[in-house]
């Protein structure tokens, strides 16, 4: 199953097809996967996050601390340096071809080759132009093979090109955007929050208190100079209630599912909505599993939400085995029977039942 890197407009057909959807706001007919806990590995660990690559595998972190992989089987692997952390900030993608990508507080972005024994790494550490600092907030593998970073304060957004490190560079900062940045001086303070994935030339960024940005590519690929930024704030929308942005994702059916510690917002065409049943307001991510649902990690459990009515489908708890009720995250295997819930005292591998 496609998990949270691969919404390319291919990425979100193959979802929607999956699903039997035909319509932009349809549901597929059958409910959400019912998962069992199989086991629970890394227990006590404080989790960022999990993605899985094609093999199956799960790659998680800890926050202050070491970067891991999980196989199937439930064995655990420690990454090497530069995914051996020390850093309280996190983030964890996969590029277009699976691999997974770690963005980590003051050690830069790398990407860890998954097919490779030993493991490999293509690190950038905030030493070349490309990455004008190692203040990385998020991570965002594109369908082109390249990689977006959000970077802390007034360094913006840059992209990266693994098959080309010297460049080019592009970079989106305040001086070429309307982002109001500034010096962070206060945690968070004109950040990078989320970037979604792209759609047709679109992707939404949030910046920490500062707006809510819809970014369309003017049609000269990566020139910053012609692309369009539209900023929302609450006075344009009431569901947003907050400006922090943990995460941005983009449905089955193109929609944006904006991640809040004040709730969940979704945006259809022009149709903004607040998710009204969720397990708590506080959302961290926002992933999308078997048939299309939404898998909603929250500060106490998980949501599964019908994509199209943000109806509750079902809820996963610490009732439901998981070792924390704070989730960080959800991810599927390519099968879709074993997922991979990561929390904030160890990692459940929970598997599907009929």
């Amino acid at each position: 199953m496609i998990d949270r890197l691969s919404f390319s407009l291919s990425g979100i057909m193959a979802l929607a097809a999956l699903a039997g959807c035909e319509g932009p706001c349809c549901d597929p007919p059958s409910a959400p996967v019912e998962l069992v806990l199989r086991e629970i590995v890394l227990a006590g660990e404080p989790l960022a996050g999990v993605v899985t690559d094609p093999s199956g595998n799960a790659w998680t972190s800890r926050f202050r601390g070491d970067g891991y992989k999980i196989t199937p089987d439930g064995a655990t692997e420690l990454l090497d340096s530069p995914i051996r952390l020390g850093a309280d900030r996190v983030d964890i993608d996969r590029d277009a071809v699976g691999d997974p990508i770690f963005s980590v507080w003051y050690r830069g972005v790398a990407i860890v080759h998954a097919a490779e024994s030993p493991l490999a790494y293509t690190v950038f550490d905030g030493t070349t132009d490309c990455l004008p600092s190692a203040r990385a907030t998020v991570v965002r593998g594109e369908p082109d093979g390249s990689i977006l970073v959000g970077i802390a304060r007034s360094d913006g957004i840059a992209r990266l090109f693994p098959d080309n490190p010297a460049g080019p560079c592009p970079r989106w900062t305040s001086q070429n955007t309307p982002m109001s940045l500034g010096p962070g001086i206060e945690d968070g303070d004109g950040w990078i929050g989320g970037i979604s994935e792209e759609l047709s030339g679109e992707h939404w960024v949030g910046v920490s208190d500062d707006a809510l940005y819809r970014w369309r590519d003017g049609g000269t690929p990566n020139d910053p100079n012609d692309d369009e930024w539209t900023a929302f704030r609450n006075a344009d929308h009431p569901e947003l209630s907050t400006l922090r942005f943990p995460h941005i994702a983009r449905g089955p059916d193109g929609s944006v599912w904006v991640a809040t510690p004040d709730g969940l917002i979704v945006i259809r065409d022009e149709t903004w909505t607040s998710a009204p049943e969720l397990m708590s307001p506080n959302v961290s991510h926002v992933d999308f599993g078997p048939n299309g649902f939404a898998w909603v990690s929250t500060g106490s459990g998980i949501s599964v939400l019908s994509t199209g009515t943000l109806q509750e489908m079902a809820q996963y708890s610490t009732f439901s085995g998981l070792p924390d009720a704070s989730v960080t995250g959800v991810a599927f295997d390519p099968s879709g029977e074993l997922a991979y819930v990561a929390t904030a005292s160890g990692l459940a591998i929970m598997e599907r039942i009929d």
